[in-house]
C-alpha cells in the first residue's frame, strides 16, 4: 500500500463526542497524528462508566488511516477491556480493514470488546 504524498498540512484527526456514548473520528488518523488522538481517544475510554453499554467510535469520517492508525484502534480496544469496558467501532473503511487484515487483527476489529 502506498502512502498518499502529502504537498500541504495534515488534517490531525479529531474526537467528536455525538452523544449517548458515540464518538466521531474525523482526519488523518497516520503516524503524523496518532499519538494526540491516541491519548484524547484513551481518556474517553478511562473517563467512560464501565458496565453502563457500549462506546461506539464511527470511523466513517477518517480521511486517511495507516498501521500507526490501526494500532491505535487496536490499543483503545485493549484499554476497554482492560477496564471492562465495551467498545466497537462503526465505518471502517475498506483500507483500514486491508490494514488489519495483513496485520491479522482484522476480526478484533469487527468485532470489537
Amino acid at each position: 500500500m502506498v502512502n498518499p504524498v502529502v504537498t500541504g498540512p495534515v488534517e490531525a484527526a479529531t474526537l467528536l463526542e455525538t452523544g449517548g456514548g458515540r464518538y466521531a473520528l474525523r482526519g488523518w488518523l497516520a503516524f503524523a497524528t496518532a499519538r494526540v488522538i491516541h491519548e484524547k481517544g484513551r481518556n474517553v475510554i478511562l473517563a467512560a462508566s464501565t458496565g453502563t453499554g457500549v462506546l461506539e467510535f464511527d470511523c466513517g469520517g477518517l480521511t486517511h488511516t495507516d498501521s500507526a492508525g490501526v494500532a491505535v484502534l487496536i490499543d483503545w480496544l485493549a484499554v476497554a477491556k482492560h477496564r471492562g469496558q465495551r467498545l466497537r467501532y462503526l465505518g471502517i473503511s475498506d483500507s483500514v480493514r486491508a490494514i488489519a487484515r495483513i496485520s491479522e487483527v482484522d476480526e478484533l476489529l469487527e468485532s470489537g470488546v
